[in-house]
């Protein structure tokens, strides 16, 4: 697939399914946002990118629970590139623990991250998106949801 040109956000783009979605793209000309809330990782991203010969990337640490964060990482993908095309909504967390074990702080930080912050960058990417009549978001989910019986993510 020819991006060229093009512009994506991937969150949880320091590690896993983000970092692979975020060399992917970068591979097939992308200009790339790696967001992670370890910069150090999504720098690593951006630095494997470049070594391959990939077009520019641009590592952001971003807690992608903090709507304010999630404004910075949006201007300031357009401010860098002038557009967004596309984010990939890939970070997200979860509590290992057993069911009767998880707090309600650690069942607010879960839904702060995978649902309000899932949301919020869908709308504040879609904003940039909208008056162009064009954009592309995508949103990965897990099957952790399954998980174990007893545990906080079953």
């Amino acid at each position: 697939m020819d991006l060229s040109g093009s512009v994506s956000i991937v969150t949880g783009g320091g590690s896993g399914i983000g970092r692979a979605c975020a060399i992917k793209l970068a591979a097939d000309g992308a200009n790339v946002v790696v967001a992670d809330i370890d910069e150090e990782a999504a720098a690593a991203v951006v630095k494997s990118i470049a070594e391959s010969g990939g077009p520019e990337a641009l590592a952001l640490r971003a807690d992608v629970g903090a709507l304010d964060q999630i404004d910075l990482m949006v201007r300031a993908t357009v401010d860098r590139f002038g557009k967004l095309d596309c984010i990939v909504n890939n970070a997200g967390i979860t509590r290992r623990a057993y069911i009767m074990d998880l707090t309600e702080e650690d069942f607010d930080s879960i839904h702060r991250v995978n649902v309000k912050g899932v949301f919020f960058c869908l709308q504040r990417a879609a904003a940039e998106m909208i008056p162009k009549r064009s954009g592309v978001v995508i949103n990965i989910a897990s099957i952790a949801g399954r998980g174990f019986v007893g545990t906080s993510n079953a």
